[in-house]
């Protein structure tokens, strides 16, 4: 049987956002390459096909127009009929909700007739996009919030966790030149979890209930010290409290966090000091 290997499998997909797929076969010389993007959570499964030309290599491409809006949609793919490696569920991944659309601007001085950049999504290194020379005095945000970093793939290669956010209709002065920059995840019913302080590194958003975050790992060393992982910063975005959680399936110790009193958690301190030790969350009905 051919086989076929993914250069890298998406572990979510973003509503809005293309999938495309890279891969090389075993089968070169057949006519076609048939790839099946399947959806889970129906009796009739729904399915999104590829069909491509032979060869070696090949990308497998899914329009965002054509997929589902749904963010409890799971997917797992099929090689020309196949399950891939004979496993169905290998590649399963989950929708995570769209971003709504930002606007934000850095500027040279403190209005928009000064030279400015603009950002309608996130942007991992500032020196890659031709703004390495500017020197930036002010933050403007005209749609949604904004984190600013101090390095680049949002501080998550630094000790160093400064950050600034800057909200919806703000101006706000520069303390610091921003390496990376990214929106603020503001969809409704959600919480938003971070790798590291203020906001960096790792983040993910969750809109309901999860009993393990494979994405924030707690590993020890040999000698029982915990690693640099896990969740260090939430945002919530919610009229209800949510529940967090020390072990997976939530087990070990509890804690709760009401966005009546609260909403941003820069760092442990201000939720509980159990730092990087969440390990699955619970939506308080």
């Amino acid at each position: 049987m051919a086989s076929v290997i993914f250069k890298s499998i998406p572990t979510s997909y973003q509503i809005g956002k293309d999938i495309l797929l890279e891969f090389t076969t075993t089968a070169p010389t057949q006519r076609y390459h048939w790839i099946s993007l399947l959806q889970h959570g129906s009796n009739a499964q729904k399915a999104w096909t590829y069909v491509g030309p032979a060869g070696l290599k090949g990308t497998a491409y899914f329009p965002a127009s054509t997929l589902p809006k749904n963010i409890d949609t799971k997917f797992f793919f099929k090689y020309n009929g196949s399950p891939i490696t004979g496993q169905s569920d290998l590649f399963e991944f989950s929708v995570q909700p769209a971003t709504p659309p930002s606007s934000f601007y850095l500027s040279t001085g403190y209005d928009l007739q000064s030279l400015h950049k603009e950002f309608n999504e996130a942007d991992p290194d500032l020196s890659d996009d031709g703004t390495s020379g500017f020197t930036f005095k002010s933050a403007i945000c005209t749609k949604g919030n904004w984190i600013m970093y101090a390095h680049k793939n949002y501080n998550d290669d630094s000790t160093s966790h400064k950050a600034q956010i800057v909200q919806e209709g703000q101006t706000m002065p520069l303390t610091f030149q921003p390496k990376s920059v990214r929106p603020m995840p503001l969809i409704p019913n959600s919480v938003t979890l971070f790798e590291h302080p203020n906001y960096g590194g790792t983040m993910k958003t969750l809109t309901e209930s999860t009993d393990y975050l494979p994405e924030f790992p707690v590993i020890y060393d040999s000698h029982g010290h915990r690693n640099k992982c896990g969740v260090s910063s939430i945002h919530i975005c919610d009229s209800k409290a949510w529940r967090f959680f020390t072990g997976p399936d939530y087990s070990g110790l509890p804690f709760v966090l009401d966005p009546k009193f609260k909403r941003h958690y820069e760092n442990p301190s201000h939720f509980s000091g159990l730092d990087e030790a969440i390990q699955s969350v619970q939506r308080v009905d």
